[in-house]
Protein backbone atom coordinates (compact mmCIF):
# COMPACT_ATOMS: atom_id res chain seq x y z
CA UNK A 1 0.00 0.00 0.00
CA UNK A 2 1.29 3.07 -0.93
CA UNK A 3 1.33 6.62 1.80
CA UNK A 4 0.88 9.71 0.50
CA UNK A 5 3.91 12.29 1.56
CA UNK A 6 2.40 15.08 0.52
CA UNK A 7 0.19 16.63 -2.12
CA UNK A 8 0.95 20.31 -4.17
CA UNK A 9 -1.40 22.19 -7.23
CA UNK A 10 -0.25 25.15 -8.82
CA UNK A 11 -2.19 26.90 -11.67
CA UNK A 12 0.12 29.65 -14.02
CA UNK A 13 -1.06 32.30 -16.45
CA UNK A 14 0.38 31.44 -19.46
CA UNK A 15 0.56 35.19 -21.00
CA UNK A 16 2.70 36.23 -17.41
CA UNK A 17 4.99 33.30 -17.92
CA UNK A 18 5.21 34.82 -21.69
CA UNK A 19 5.61 38.20 -20.73
CA UNK A 20 8.64 37.16 -18.36
CA UNK A 21 10.22 34.88 -20.35
CA UNK A 22 10.21 37.56 -23.68
CA UNK A 23 12.44 39.89 -21.23
CA UNK A 24 15.43 37.82 -21.22
CA UNK A 25 14.68 34.54 -22.60
CA UNK A 26 18.56 33.76 -21.83
CA UNK A 27 18.28 34.24 -18.25
CA UNK A 28 14.64 33.02 -18.08
CA UNK A 29 15.50 29.58 -19.74
CA UNK A 30 18.42 29.42 -17.95
CA UNK A 31 17.19 29.89 -14.13
CA UNK A 32 13.84 27.90 -14.64
CA UNK A 33 14.74 25.19 -16.93
CA UNK A 34 17.32 22.40 -16.55
CA UNK A 35 19.33 20.76 -19.26
CA UNK A 36 17.11 18.30 -20.41
CA UNK A 37 13.89 20.43 -20.61
CA UNK A 38 15.79 23.15 -22.15
CA UNK A 39 16.87 21.04 -24.94
CA UNK A 40 13.51 19.05 -25.52
CA UNK A 41 12.23 22.79 -25.82
CA UNK A 42 14.65 23.53 -28.46
CA UNK A 43 14.40 26.95 -30.23
CA UNK A 44 10.82 27.24 -30.69
CA UNK A 45 9.28 28.53 -27.27
CA UNK A 46 5.85 26.94 -26.45
CA UNK A 47 4.69 29.42 -23.77
CA UNK A 48 2.37 26.47 -23.13
CA UNK A 49 4.17 24.07 -22.60
CA UNK A 50 6.50 26.71 -20.67
CA UNK A 51 3.65 27.21 -18.18
CA UNK A 52 3.02 23.56 -17.54
CA UNK A 53 6.26 23.02 -16.38
CA UNK A 54 6.43 25.83 -14.04
CA UNK A 55 2.92 25.03 -12.33
CA UNK A 56 4.46 21.32 -12.21
CA UNK A 57 7.69 22.50 -10.60
CA UNK A 58 6.07 24.60 -8.42
CA UNK A 59 3.59 21.77 -7.39
CA UNK A 60 6.09 19.81 -6.73
CA UNK A 61 7.88 22.04 -4.26
CA UNK A 62 4.12 22.18 -2.87
CA UNK A 63 4.26 18.82 -2.89
CA UNK A 64 7.35 18.54 -1.12
CA UNK A 65 6.45 20.66 2.03
CA UNK A 66 8.55 23.71 1.91
CA UNK A 67 8.14 25.55 -1.30
CA UNK A 68 10.89 26.69 -2.89
CA UNK A 69 13.70 27.41 0.05
CA UNK A 70 16.88 27.77 0.29
CA UNK A 71 19.04 25.65 -1.41
CA UNK A 72 16.64 25.13 -4.09
CA UNK A 73 16.46 25.83 -7.61
CA UNK A 74 13.51 26.09 -10.24
CA UNK A 75 15.91 23.88 -12.25
CA UNK A 76 16.30 20.90 -9.14
CA UNK A 77 13.17 19.83 -10.66
CA UNK A 78 12.68 19.25 -14.33
CA UNK A 79 9.35 17.92 -16.67
CA UNK A 80 10.63 15.07 -18.66
CA UNK A 81 8.40 14.14 -21.90
CA UNK A 82 8.79 10.53 -22.78
CA UNK A 83 6.53 7.52 -21.90
CA UNK A 84 3.98 10.07 -20.29
CA UNK A 85 5.40 12.92 -18.31
CA UNK A 86 7.48 12.25 -15.60
CA UNK A 87 9.45 14.61 -12.82
CA UNK A 88 13.21 14.20 -12.82
CA UNK A 89 14.40 15.43 -9.22
CA UNK A 90 17.71 16.88 -8.62
CA UNK A 91 20.31 18.86 -6.37
CA UNK A 92 18.30 20.33 -2.89
CA UNK A 93 14.97 18.66 -3.70
CA UNK A 94 16.33 15.49 -4.15
CA UNK A 95 17.88 15.85 -0.97
CA UNK A 96 14.16 17.03 0.47
CA UNK A 97 12.78 14.01 -1.02
CA UNK A 98 15.34 11.71 0.48
CA UNK A 99 14.44 12.41 4.45
CA UNK A 100 11.36 10.54 3.86
CA UNK A 101 13.18 7.15 2.34
CA UNK A 102 11.99 5.69 -1.01
CA UNK A 103 9.26 7.83 -3.01
CA UNK A 104 8.35 9.58 -6.13
CA UNK A 105 6.31 12.17 -7.78
CA UNK A 106 3.01 11.27 -9.72
CA UNK A 107 2.21 14.65 -12.18
CA UNK A 108 -0.88 15.37 -13.87
CA UNK A 109 -0.51 18.60 -15.89
CA UNK A 110 -2.70 20.66 -18.05
CA UNK A 111 -3.09 23.68 -20.17
CA UNK A 112 -6.82 25.15 -20.64
CA UNK A 113 -7.47 28.90 -21.83
CA UNK A 114 -5.18 31.09 -20.49
CA UNK A 115 -3.84 28.82 -17.58
CA UNK A 116 -1.75 25.88 -17.01
CA UNK A 117 -2.61 23.45 -13.98
CA UNK A 118 -0.39 21.00 -12.45
CA UNK A 119 -0.97 18.79 -9.39
CA UNK A 120 1.93 16.02 -8.22
CA UNK A 121 1.15 13.33 -5.53
CA UNK A 122 4.31 12.50 -3.46
CA UNK A 123 4.13 8.89 -2.84
CA UNK A 124 6.23 6.74 0.05
CA UNK A 125 7.09 3.97 -2.33
CA UNK A 126 6.80 0.19 -0.80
Amino acid sequence: MSQVLGVGCDIVGIERIARMAQRNPAIFLGRIFGEQERAALGLEMDWRRCARHVAAKEACFKALGSGLIGAMRWSDVQVIDGCGTQLLISGAAYEQMQCMGPSKFVLSITDSGEFAIATVLWIRQT
